[in-house]
C-alpha cells in the first residue's frame, strides 16, 4: 500500500541547555498562524521588557523599602515576568515548551550584553520564521504565476 507523504515545513532543533542534550525543539515557520503569533510574541515580549524596566526602577527608588525588602520584590517581579514569558512561549509553541528548552531556570537578570535565555531561545528561532515569511513575500511580489498547459 502507498502512504501519503506530506512535508509541512516542521523545523526540529535539538535543544542544548549548558552544554547538555535535553531534547528536540519542534515547530513549523511556515503556517501562519504561528509565525503570526511568534510575532506577536516578540512584540509582546519587548513591551515585558520596558515595562520590567520601570517597575524595577520604581522599586529600587523606593526609601521606604529596606534592602532586604527591595530584594524581595526585585525577585518576586523576575519570577513573576519570567513565568508569563514561560507561558506565552508554551502558549505559541505547546505545553511544556518552556520546561524542555529552559529546564526550571527563570534568569531575567544577565551581565550587560548577555542575552536572557528567553532573548536566546527568541534570536535562536527568529531566523527561521523571518525565511519563512521572506520566502511568503517573494512568492507574491516577485515571481508571476505558472501556467498550466492544456
Amino acid at each position: 500500500m502507498d502512504s501519503l507523504q506530506i512535508n509541512t515545513g516542521v523545523i526540529k532543533i535539538p535543544i542544548t541547555r549548558d552544554d547538555e542534550a535535553v531534547g528536540d525543539f519542534i515547530f513549523n515557520p511556515n503556517d501562519s498562524v504561528t509565525r503570526e503569533r511568534f510575532f506577536l510574541l516578540f512584540k509582546n515580549l519587548d513591551e515585558k521588557k520596558i515595562e520590567l524596566e520601570h517597575k524595577d526602577q520604581e522599586i529600587r527608588r523606593d526609601k521606604t523599602l529596606s534592602k532586604t525588602e527591595m530584594i524581595e520584590k526585585l525577585n518576586h517581579l523576575d519570577i513573576e515576568s519570567a513565568n508569563m514569558i514561560r507561558e506565552q512561549i508554551d502558549l505559541l509553541f505547546g505545553e511544556n515548551t518552556s520546561q524542555k528548552v529552559f529546564g526550571d531556570y527563570r534568569v531575567l537578570r544577565v551581565p550587560k550584553g548577555v542575552r536572557t535565555p528567553f532573548e536566546q531561545f527568541i534570536y535562536s528561532v527568529l531566523p527561521y520564521f523571518n525565511a519563512a515569511t521572506k520566502s511568503k513575500i517573494e512568492k507574491y511580489t516577485n515571481k508571476r504565476p505558472k501556467r498550466v498547459k492544456k
